[in-house]
């Protein structure tokens, strides 16, 4: 049984596993997004999984932001994964 299949990771489905945050400070139309694997593949244990996503809400790149982007989107892997989700960004000119 991997990872993906433990309780734990199933409970965290549930969740959400994205952060949207806006900069009015910055004047762009800019968006980053960064996607985060926070210990879904390597290592790929439960305890990892409980101490970085359970734990702490870690998300791998938020302290590394672009800095002319005025709204920053952080996902997790296990948004993706576990939900099959397909995101479509449009943007406007």
């Amino acid at each position: 049984m991997g990872i993906r299949d433990s309780k734990l990771v199933k409970s965290a489905w549930k969740n959400k596993n994205y952060i949207i945050q806006t900069d009015d400070s910055v004047n762009t139309k800019k968006c980053a997004i960064y996607f985060s694997s926070n210990a879904i593949y390597y290592p790929d244990t439960e305890d990892a999984f409980f101490e970085r996503i359970i734990k702490r809400d870690s998300y791998e790149w938020y302290g590394k932001r672009v800095s002319d982007a005025s709204k920053h989107i952080f996902v997790r892997d296990v948004f993706f994964v576990i939900n099959k989700i397909s995101l479509f960004f449009v943007s406007r000119a």
